[in-house]
């Protein structure tokens, strides 16, 4: 059966990221032009490396075939089909459908080689959370969304809650894991816009 927002093609797990994406938007992690040309007209030092950055982030908001395969040899992970085509499309960025089950994304990571960069999947890569799992978005106040890339976890979204992180390794501390969605896919279906009433109810005057 064919999917009114595309062209009819067979159904694929990039049709149907494409598809997801029709629907909602996905903003890139850099500034928009109008706000980069200000930036960029007397610039302090600090300014210039912010720059650089955002330059970076320009060039590299699709994720290449090459960047992924290094990011998965570097780091010894074999990332599911779904999500390396989502990075293709959208190498980290902001949803315009940004909430689910009362949590709010600020952003997704990307597959980012930048020092110290705070949107980069490399960069948030440690031993606090599950072995099998891959940080893949911020929600706010430090907690994450994660990815499970191997064995029973593979393709399947779970929520970190760092108020209750172990006080060491979380490898094999799942007590502030929770499952989300079954797919990358299943959980960009259940985005939505935060109406204001909701706003107000989250304690966001």
């Amino acid at each position: 059966m064919c999917h009114s927002i595309i062209i009819c093609k067979p159904i694929t797990t990039s049709n149907i990221l494409i598809e997801i994406e029709l629907m909602m938007q996905i903003l890139p992690l850099y500034l928009p032009d109008a706000e980069f040309e200000q930036l960029k007209l007397n610039p302090s030092k600090s300014d210039r490396k912010y720059i650089r950055y955002q330059e970076f982030l320009r060039e590299h908001a699709q994720a290449t075939e090459q960047e992924i395969a290094t990011f998965e040899q570097e780091y010894q992970i074999e990332l599911p089909d779904e999500y390396r085509e989502f990075l293709k499309q959208n190498n980290g960025g902001r949803p315009e459908l940004d909430c689910f089950k009362d949590e709010v994304i600020n952003y997704f990571l990307g597959v980012l080689d930048w020092p110290g960069s705070f949107d980069s999947i490399q960069h948030m890569i440690s031993q606090r959370y599950p072995v099998g799992m891959l940080p893949i978005a911020s929600t706010g106040g430090g907690d994450l969304l994660l990815l499970g890339w191997k064995g029973e976890f593979k393709s399947k979204i779970y929520y970190w809650s760092h108020d209750w992180e172990a006080e060491g390794s979380g490898e094999y501390y799942f007590d502030n894991v929770e499952w989300i969605a079954d797919s990358l896919t299943d959980f960009l279906t259940m985005l939505y816009e935060l109406e204001d009433d909701e706003f107000d109810y989250l304690g966001h005057e």
